[in-house]
């Protein structure tokens, strides 16, 4: 875990192979608030994914972590927001805000490439290959994740830092598809009172562009913030922008609770 800053507590889930360390050069362009960065399970400095693991029993661990840090606001990113959403299903931590990055849920379609890419870096890591290896493996593979980052280098070296530092030890175990046990549904969302905010990339691959439609469609009270010229991660690929839409939507949600 990772805390910067001074002011309401805001907590940050990352996506599969990062941790909280893809979140400090973000956190400068959102003054004024304590930036809690949480490592999932197997990921930054937490201990390795535990065999059998659930997203509940994730979410649960997330929720007290929020708890004891008085979050109120979560920002998740790709494989973060699976969690961020098995909160608000299950109630296990009260939020005022939940904004999701390339939301997902568990169930939705598989992306082209996606089975054979986990096949691979399987078969990588039982060859003893190094996390490194496997890292570059995961960042040029065609399921399209890093396809916007690939355009930015400066970018893409810094994500490629954080995802070399990743252990792999989940694919011992099934790897990050072991605990997608229970499908989520976007039915399952709207007795959430956190307010909600969609934040897409215009270049997204269709599944995930898909499901933010059929989450905006069910929850029409969600605002969405949809970034041209970005693909899975705007949060690091147009990270001025997509922070402006964050940070004017934790306005606009302030000025209404006054």
């Amino acid at each position: 875990m990772r805390v910067a800053g001074r002011g309401p507590a805001v907590g940050w889930i990352h996506g599969y192979t990062m941790s909280s360390r893809v979140f400090e050069p973000i956190w400068p362009l959102l003054p004024g608030f304590r930036h809690v960065g949480i490592d999932l399970p197997g990921h930054g400095d937490s201990p390795r994914w535990p065999a059998g693991a659930t997203l509940a029993a994730i979410a649960q661990d997330v929720a007290r972590v929020l708890a004891r840090e008085n979050v109120r606001t979560v920002v998740a990113v790709s494989m973060g927001t699976m969690v961020a959403f098995e909160l608000v299903i299950r109630g296990l931590h009260p939020l005022d805000e939940l904004i999701v990055v390339a939301p997902a849920l568990v169930g939705m379609p598989p992306g082209a490439g996606t089975a054979e890419t986990y096949r691979l870096l399987s078969m990588m890591r039982r060859m003893g290959l190094p996390p490194d290896q496997l890292g570059r493996a995961w960042l040029s593979a065609p399921t399209g994740i890093f396809a916007g980052l690939r355009q930015q280098p400066a970018e893409l070296a810094a994500m490629a830092t954080v995802v070399a530092r990743h252990s792999w030890a989940e694919l011992d175990s099934g790897g990050p598809a072991a605990f997608y046990r229970e499908p989520q549904s976007a039915s399952d969302l709207p007795g959430s009172a956190a307010r909600l905010l969609l934040v897409t990339g215009g270049q997204d691959m269709p599944e995930f562009r898909d499901l933010a439609a059929s989450l905006a469609s069910a929850l029409p009270a969600a605002a969405v913030a949809d970034l041209p010229g970005a693909g899975h991660l705007p949060l690091f690929e147009k990270p001025v922008a997509t922070v402006a839409a964050i940070a004017a939507f934790l306005t606009a949600n302030t000025r209404a609770r006054r």
